[in-house]
């Protein structure tokens, strides 16, 4: 519109400045965000509310009464994005098979049609910290047809996610397969600010994972239809895949897989994280600067081969979407494809694309795709990204012409030097733009990834080279794979160039300053931030001068900054409770300890499996709680599901000093070297414990250590576990740890104790005597951490038995216990929340 030749400057500003689909957006978000918040809205008052509210629209519009008929057709669009987003979320068939999972694995067998082909999940690679020794995997996304109850078959629904473990050799998308495997829910967040799995899955509208143990358990029962379009997709997917295996070395394949394919699962976590940690991962998963790139290059490809302008915007849009397909179709990826589509079809007509009314679109084409990718930080994240190159883009990047005399200069110059100067020009812009969605995106940032990464601003300015480079090398790997030579030569500079990709941001995660771990800001600060600033950008003629929106958006950035600091130093100094909170590890033990005098201290901190799993989940409690330093971290013993979470842990968290009973190093084992060198790269002291010891941490609080004795103790490391006694007035708690005999018949052997909270010893184990235990110290609650598959029920008989109140970390999530003058009160993460 902004193109129409009649109009006078003034007209041309407002017709710039109508963007009518960024009004349509903010309805269409009002609607979803409403419907998620008000569980008392449902389907069968959203959808009269739209009929209503169309039908009075048409009335005022016949009436001509325009403006009052823009708000109610307003009101439509918000109860039809409502009752939309209440369809997705909430209605699933009766006879959806994630309606029948729970979270303990349960023998099923189902058949089903397979979305997509099996992708293969490598090996992880040997870390000796990783307790459980887990091979390839091959994961696949399927729609449930009908499930066996016990002979007879009965019609069934709902996605599901399955994991194999081997290969599936055979198997394509469309294919009808039977499936022998255990059942269970996605697991909901078992402590505070904890990614939240089933969430993340219900979003897709998958309620329900399937694992099986051999890849003889899933037989295919009919194949699909080789023209069928999933099959086409998947095999494209498949030789693309192949070719880039073939002609790059092993350790770049997984990575160009990643980048080009989006295919993450044949990633190294560990790679992953360099990508999260340096603010760069947006280089690594498919998103709008990979579209941006190929779109750009196939338009000149285009060209140069002499197409007709309409014919190349023509085959940029065919082949965008078909590289969206061939991705998944992610939200960035259907984001990016959108405002390329509309972009292009823009200059087809001749008009020009307004960027927010643009970006508008792609919202409201992704939302309707998927509503609740909204709440998703991914697409949050992408859309602000476009935003802010929509917004500072026209200033940051467009050269204004230059002076007719400083030109001449320039031209005088020798060709060097010119060249010197445009490409800092051109660096310093991208720097510029950098840094100006480095900025708007940080508090989200921290907010979902407590992480500050200001190493990011100056890798992604330069780091989008060699990314095109190995783009576009990647994709001529894939259709020159018929001339080896072309393909080899390819494959060489796509190789070259994510070495230096990789090798850039590995260097740069190793630079001291170069990213921080954050507790991060308050939800209700973040949103007011996005809403101050969304306000000054929408309604730039009601905002104040420059300098005062600064002032504003500095002060609220001081009150996020101050809050949590002060609303922590309150809450330590003024209070007199000891908090401890038993956190859900798995099969597996942490608890942190909130002292009076608003120290901290962790006893344990480890996990059945991965590593990084028990991390997060100890860290986004801490970070929940405000905590930035450990004053005492005490490891019970040298078992690895009590400590393979620390080495993660030391890098997110500065602490004071590590406690181990004399013990804990006298063996030669390699998770404990893991453990020792990520002590000793910190300089973070060890100091030993054992019985009689009393840990001074500052604090009121008496903690004293019941076991080990000064030798060891003849048997297992569980016989050896530092026992812990915390008082805090007439309240105590016991710690354990895996304490089993004959390291329990010397405890035992002291003089008993009453105790108002105990962890079970060794997880709820039989073996830890629990009829004599609990005769022992009287407990008033027991909190058993553990994970699915463990035989606790022996103990937890014996507990109540006894008298006690048990609690389970895997039915109740995170525990904590408040002690103070006035008693015991007990709060479960799952059912009471805190």
């Amino acid at each position: 519109m902004s193109g129409e030749t009649g109009q006078s400057p003034l007209q041309k500003a407002q017709v710039r400045q109508y963007q009518p689909l960024v009004v349509l957006l903010a309805a269409v978000v009002v609607g979803i965000v409403l419907d998620r918040l008000l569980v008392v809205c449902t389907h069968y008052c959203w959808w009269p509310l739209a009929a209503v509210s169309c039908g009075i629209w048409y009335v005022v519009w016949r009436a001509k009464r325009f403006e009052i008929a823009v708000w109610i057709l307003l009101v439509s669009v918000v109860a039809t994005a409502g009752a939309w987003h209440h369809m997705c979320w909430y209605r699933f068939g009766r006879n959806d098979l994630g309606l029948v999972a729970r979270e303990a694995p349960q023998p099923v067998c189902f058949e089903a049609v397979a979305r997509i082909g099996p992708r293969t999940i490598p090996a992880p690679p040997i870390n000796p910290l990783r307790s459980i020794i887990v091979g390839r995997q091959t994961r696949m996304l399927v729609d449930v047809v009908r499930v066996r109850d016990a002979s007879t078959w009965r019609t069934a629904s709902g996605r599901a996610r399955l994991y194999v473990d081997g290969d599936l050799p055979g198997v394509r998308a469309g294919d009808r397969l039977r499936i022998f495997a255990q059942l269970l829910k996605p697991r909901p967040a078992q402590n505070p600010r904890e990614f939240d799995l089933s969430l993340h899955h219900r979003a897709d509208r998958i309620l329900s994972r399937a694992y099986a143990n051999y890849p003889e358990c899933v037989s295919v029962q009919a194949a699909a239809s080789v023209w069928s379009p999933r099959n086409l997709l998947e095999r494209i997917r498949t030789h693309f895949n192949d070719q880039l295996w073939r002609h790059l070395t092993h350790d770049r394949s997984g990575l160009a897989a990643a980048v080009i394919l989006g295919a993450r699962e044949q990633l190294d976590p560990q790679r992953v994280d360099d990508f999260v940690v340096t603010g760069t991962i947006h280089l690594f998963a498919i998103s709008g600067l990979h579209i941006g790139i190929l779109a750009a290059g196939m338009f000149v490809l285009a060209r140069v081969g002499m197409l007709p302008r309409r014919w190349a915007l023509f085959a940029v849009v065919a082949l965008t979407v078909l590289y969206a397909l061939l991705t998944d179709a992610r939200p960035p990826v259907v984001r990016a494809t959108i405002l390329v589509v509309v972009t292009c079809v823009s200059l087809m007509i001749g008009r020009k694309s307004l960027p927010f009314n643009s970006l508008a679109a792609a919202a409201i084409g992704m939302l309707a795709y998927n509503p609740a990718d909204l709440f998703r930080s991914g697409a949050q994240l992408s859309f602000l990204a476009v935003a802010t190159l929509a917004w500072f883009g026209p200033r940051l990047l467009v050269q204004r012409p230059p002076d007719p005399l400083k030109k001449l200069l320039r031209q005088s110059r020798p060709w060097i030097v010119r060249m010197s100067q445009r490409a800092l020009w051109h660096v310093t812009r991208f720097t510029l733009a950098s840094g100006a969605i480095w900025l708007v995106s940080l508090p989200l940032v921290m907010y979902q990834f407590h992480l500050f990464s200001p190493i990011a601003v100056l890798l992604n300015a330069v780091l989008w080279i060699p990314m095109a480079c190995a783009l576009f090398a990647g994709f001529g790997v894939v259709l020159t794979s018929w001339i080896p030579p072309v393909a080899a030569t390819c494959g060489m500079v796509c190789d070259l160039s994510l070495g230096v990709l990789e090798y850039s941001v590995s260097a740069a995660k190793r630079i001291e300053l170069g990213h921080f771990w954050v507790a991060g800001p308050v939800l209700w600060w973040l949103i007011g931030f996005y809403c101050v600033l969304g306000f000054f950008v929408a309604f730039r003629r009601w905002c104040p001068r420059r300098r005062w929106c600064i002032v504003v958006l500095s002060v609220w950035i001081a009150i996020g900054w101050a809050v949590p600091t002060i609303s922590r130093h309150h809450r330590t100094t003024g209070q007199q409770a000891l908090d401890c909170t038993i956190l859900y590890v798995g099969h597996g033990c942490s608890a942190v300890f909130e002292l009076p005098g608003g120290q901290t201290m962790l006893y344990d901190a480890g996990t059945l499996g991965s590593p990084i799993m028990g991390t997060r989940s100890i860290a986004s409690f801490l970070w929940s709680r405000g905590v930035k330093h450990l004053d005492a971290v005490v490891i019970s013993h040298a078992d690895v599901d009590h400590y393979n979470a620390l080495p993660g842990l030391l890098d997110r968290f500065s602490v004071e000093r590590i406690f181990v009973s004399p013990t804990m190093f006298s063996v030669d084992d390699p998770a404990l070297a893991e453990l020792r060198t990520a002590i000793r790269n910190h300089q973070i002291p060890i100091g030993e414990i054992r019985a009689s010891d009393r840990l001074r941490i500052g604090s009121p609080v008496a903690i004293d250590v019941l076991h080990p004795p000064a030798e060891r103790v003849d048997g297992s490391d569980n016989a050896n576990s530092v026992v812990l006694l915390v008082k805090h007035g007439d309240r105590t708690i016991l710690l354990p740890g895996d304490l089993e005999s004959p390291g329990l018949d010397q405890l035992m052997a002291r003089q008993p104790v009453s105790c108002d909270l105990v962890m079970a010893p060794h997880h709820g184990s039989a073996h830890s005597d629990p009829v004599a235990f609990s005769a022992w110290c009287q407990p008033g609650w027991v909190v058993i951490s553990s994970g699915h598959g463990h035989d606790t029920g022996p103990a937890e008989r014996a507990f109540r038995a006894a008298g006690s109140r048990v609690l389970h970390t895997v039915e109740n999530g995170a525990v904590r216990a408040t002690l103070d003058d006035s008693g015991l009160q007990i709060r479960r993460w799952r059912q009471d929340g805190w």
